[in-house]
Order: structure tokens, then sequence, then C-alpha cells
């Protein structure tokens, strides 16, 4: 049997210009809404190697806070884009995070989110990289 290729997912510097971040107010409901404008205070990159059909791997996310105060972290989503004609977005899995974290004012964290790529996933999809466009949202 031949060893699997890795397949590499990477998060470029225009990452930041994919990622929507939404700041809600407190009471609204969890979740980003369609009119949330893109807020600057949030920046979102990561990287995850390895994977391979049937694989599970972390997806480490530094959410960094360039705001002069904390920010409470709700939820990041991830939406994953087409790696190439043969190898549809579909083929991966990323679950997001839901829940609180602070991210303190001027700093960042890291979030893990496990990803997996489907066991059915094609041959092409071998050293695939896959566009990702993140979306967090919180609260001041």
């Amino acid at each position: 049997m031949r060893k699997p290729t890795p397949i590499t997912l990477a998060l470029a510097a225009s990452m930041a210009a994919m990622a929507a971040a939404a700041l809600v107010a407190p009471g609204a409901q969890r979740g980003p809404s369609a009119h949330e404008r893109s807020h600057p205070a949030l920046r979102l990159s990561g990287r995850v190697r390895g994977l391979y059909p049937g694989a599970t791997r972390t997806l480490t996310v530094r959410v960094a806070n360039l705001a002069p105060r904390p920010i409470s972290l709700r939820g990041i989503e991830v939406a994953v884009g087409v790696a190439s004609e043969e190898c549809p977005g579909r083929a991966l899995r990323v679950r997001g995070f839901g829940g609180r974290l602070r991210i303190p004012a001027r700093g960042h964290r890291q979030v893990p989110l496990p990803v997996r790529m489907r066991r059915a996933a094609p041959g092409a999809c071998a050293g695939a990289r896959f566009p990702l466009r993140l979306r967090a949202w919180g609260r001041w």
C-alpha cells in the first residue's frame, strides 16, 4: 500500500480579506446575520497539514483582536471552497466553534477546529489546497 500524500490547507495573508468578522450587540441572537458588516477588529488565520481521505486533523485558528478592548468570541464558521475541478469542497468537513472565549485587547487566542477528509474523497484531492472562508462573531 502506498503512503498517502499529505494534503495541505493554508490560509494565506489574503485570507484576512476573505475572513468576515462581525460583532453583535448584547441580547442579539447567537450567530451572524446577513446584514452585519465585517469588523476590522478580528483577524483569523490558520493552517492544517497531513490530510488524506479518511483522516482527521486539527485546524488551529489564530484569532487576533486589534481593538483596544477585549472581545468575547461567540463563534467561528468555516466555508470550504473547491480545491480543483476534480476535488470539490464537500470532500472536506471543518466543524466550527460555538461557545465563549475572551480575546484580550490587542491580543490573540488559538481555537482548535476539527477537520476531516471524507473517506470517499477523490484521488485528485491528494496534495490539494482548499480555499477556506472564515467568519467569526462576538461581543464587546
